[in-house]
């Protein structure tokens, strides 16, 4: 026991060389009220009872003693790490790094003695240095009898055998009276694994009234008595609204049963006459219930819980942010400190508050089904939606449903009446065919406006819900895109006849077939792009994929291609007369992958479009007469003479024949020749019959040779 005083001893000396003005109250001996867990004995600075453990690892029950239960949690999670040479490894050496950093001025470093967890995390970096200095001005101008001596020992000050975790280093008296304390409490900090010793965050909740009461000698403003601002009467003494949530959960609590008479207590209603408060606190509370789920951000249990609340930018001493829809001040649900002259001050909403919630209900809330359902309807989630917004959205989807049914019927009469005045088809196959996706446009929007005007759609159910209608919309008009693809391919098939050009007419259906399958995939991407799918990844793996599947379907690529080149190159029409190789025949079909020929023999030949584009095509369909030859082998004993009458005859039969081409026709005797084993005489013929059907050619040509043969027999000439 005396090594432990002896070392508190020398520890306070250094705390003088410190502060020089706190030096005589290390050897005050300490006094604190019966209700604090302090020091009443001067051996309590420091010295244990001998049976108590000497194993900071340790934290249960020692023989003869209890500890408190330590708290856990991560410290000051928005601050840099502190400095490794700073010790807070017992109540004193804690206090001493505080008093250093204020004789120092850096209150960058002693802002890690102090709690700052009940200050919003974003905003702790930029506060943290500010509370600091108002502390050490606090410390500074503060008697020598409102400090209490501290002990360097890691588990603090003993209270009967029993430890605190709590070491009292300030007490003071408020202008109002009340008795408040700056204390250092024992924690764990979750984030590095160590005990220290901090100034408790309740505590530093106090310090910006501190420095406005004593070091800038301002008085704390004064406010209206909590029992009279309500005509309902004075706050039940049972309800524990001492601290900011409290106040709020007390709220909440009342709230969910529905007592929206009793929750109107918790507001502050000043601002409306007497007697219209008994209908309008209700009304108000409900509405405000309501609002506080949807513009509170983070869960209820991280407000303050320390009776002065918890220092924020931009607003009082006595004022707690409770939810916010703006960064402005009318956006801003603030809860506010009044005093009770019945007991201790308590935290309701403040009056301009109040004055908020039916604009912000307005802008914010759920409309008449948040003013007459029950709590129930708003009390929890099933798939992001509460259970009122699952009933109007199948309300929604009945409605809009039919509203898009009937508005999509009388806009298809409407056409339909329009398109009759008109000369064309194309109009009226449209109005045929475009109630369907019409309606489901028309369901889309209407589906979106009645959600988002009356399901108060937030977070996650705003982006499922306008993904919806966005997806319903986008399918909608890719099936109207289809439709009029359809459409487009009937009328074009009709111009096509119309100009006798059969080859277009059988591309219509090729261009229908690829153009379905890519609206298809644009649908797909676009729909998958409004659900949040990074289309941009997915677009570079069906390249990649792409490149695969062409690599695998080189060949029906490649008819792809040559159908495609087919079309633009028009080599023929559907029903001409086309050689390709050693194949011909009529030309019956051109598909995407093959063309079909049909042979002389009647049988089909199917040539891939592939083949087809690079082949050597010959189309007799589009000649515009038929080249017919002849040789006429005679008798080797016919005469001269009776060769130049046989040919001069038959050019004037030719001539006279309406059925031959007159520019161009040859009639000549070509020389000897052999007729089998019998030598001969031949007469070449070349002319060209004005027929490129082939059975009037065959008729025309039997009519030319037939009179080729009465020429030679009048000639008395014979064949060989």
């Amino acid at each position: 026991m005396f090594r432990h005083a002896l070392r508190s001893l020398l520890a306070l000396l250094a705390l003088g060389a410190l502060y020089p003005s706190l030096l005589p109250v290390a050897f005050a001996e300490p006094s604190l009220d019966a209700g604090h867990a302090g020091l009443t004995e001067p051996t309590a600075l420091g010295a244990r009872p001998s049976n108590a453990s000497a194993s900071p690892e340790k934290n249960g029950n020692g023989p003869g003693r209890t500890h408190l239960q330590i708290r856990e949690f991560k410290v000051n999670d928005g601050l840099p790490p502190p400095a490794e040479a700073l010790d807070l490894a017992s109540p004193l050496r804690a206090w001493n790094a505080l008093l250093g950093a204020c004789k120092n001025e850096k209150y960058e470093l002693g802002m890690h003695v102090l709690t700052h967890n009940d200050v919003a995390m974003s905003e702790q970096a930029r506060m943290a240095p500010g509370l600091t200095r108002q502390l050490c001005e606090v410390i500074r101008v503060l008697p020598m009898t409102a400090f209490h001596p501290q002990v360097d020992d890691y588990e603090g000050p003993f209270l009967d055998g029993r430890v605190t975790n709590r070491s009292t280093a300030i007490t003071v008296i408020m202008p109002d009276g009340d008795t408040e304390e700056l204390f250092l409490s024992r924690v764990q900090d979750t984030g590095t694994g160590k005990f220290v010793w901090m100034v408790n965050r309740r505590c530093v909740a106090q310090i910006p009234v501190w420095y406005q009461v004593f070091v800038r000698g301002e008085a704390v403003a004064v406010r209206p008595d909590a029992d009279r601002l309500n005509a309902a009467g004075p706050i039940p003494a049972d309800w524990k609204i001492q601290a900011p949530r409290r106040a709020v959960l007390q709220f909440m609590a009342l709230a969910k049963q529905d007592r929206y008479d009793e929750a109107a207590r918790l507001l502050d209603l000043t601002a409306i006459p007497v007697d219209q408060q008994p209908v309008e606190g209700p009304r108000l509370a409900r509405r405000l219930a309501r609002l506080l789920p949807v513009l509170r951000q983070q869960p209820l249990e991280v407000l303050s819980n320390s009776p002065r609340g918890a220092p924020e930018v931009d607003l009082n001493n006595d004022e707690e942010l409770v939810a916010s829809a703006s960064e402005s001040a009318e956006g801003q649900l603030l809860l506010r400190r009044y005093p009770r002259a019945a007991g201790k001050a308590v935290w309701l909403f403040s009056f301009e508050s109040v004055g908020r919630i039916d604009s912000l209900y307005a802008q914010y809330g759920q409309g008449w089904f948040g003013d007459n359902l029950s709590h129930g309807y708003f009390a929890y989630n099933v798939l992001w939606l509460q259970p009122w917004q699952w009933l109007v959205l199948l309300g929604s989807f009945l409605i809009a449903g039919l509203g898009g049914f009937i508005l999509a019927w009388l806009l298809q009469r409407i056409c339909l009446l329009i398109a009759g005045l008109t000369q064309w088809r194309w109009d009226e196959e449209l109005a045929a065919v475009m109630r369907g996706p019409l309606g489901l446009l028309i369901t889309a929007f209407i589906l979106r406006w009645l959600t988002f005007k009356n399901m108060a759609l937030t977070g996650s159910s705003s982006t499922v819900i306008a993904n919806l209608c966005m997806l319903t919309s986008v399918l909608a008009l890719g099936w109207l895109a289809i439709r009029l693809v359809d459409v487009a391919s009937s009328a074009m098939t009709r111009s096509f006849l119309g100009r006798n050009d059969h080859l277009a007419t059988a591309m219509v259906p090729v261009v229908r077939r690829v153009l379905k399958p890519i609206l298809f995939v644009l649908v797909v991407v676009i729909s998958l792009q409004n659900m949040g799918v990074n289309v941009g990844g997915l677009l570079a793996g069906l390249g990649i994929g792409g490149i695969a599947v062409a690599l695998a379907g080189k060949t029906s690529l490649e008819n792809l291609i040559g159908s495609i080149a087919i079309a633009f190159d028009r080599p023929f029409r559907i029903g001409d007369l086309v050689k390709v190789g050693e194949v011909v025949g009529y030309v019956e079909e051109l598909g995407l992958r093959s063309t079909r020929v049909r042979t002389y023999d009647r049988t089909i030949v199917t040539i891939p479009n592939g083949e087809l584009a690079m082949s050597r095509v010959e189309n007799y369909g589009v000649r515009d007469t038929t080249r017919h030859t002849a040789s006429l082998e005679v008798h080797k004993e016919t005469t001269g003479e009776q060769l130049r009458g046989a040919i001069e005859s038959i050019r004037a039969s030719l001539a006279a024949n309406p059925n031959v081409w007159q520019e161009s026709f040859m009639v000549n005797y070509s020389g000897p020749c052999n007729a089998g084993f019998q030598p001969a005489l031949r007469i070449e013929m070349v002319l060209w019959l004005m027929t490129t059907d082939l059975a009037r050619f065959a008729e025309q040509r039997e009519e030319v040779m037939l009179r080729v043969a009465e020429i030679l027999r009048e000639q008395g000439i014979r064949l060989a």
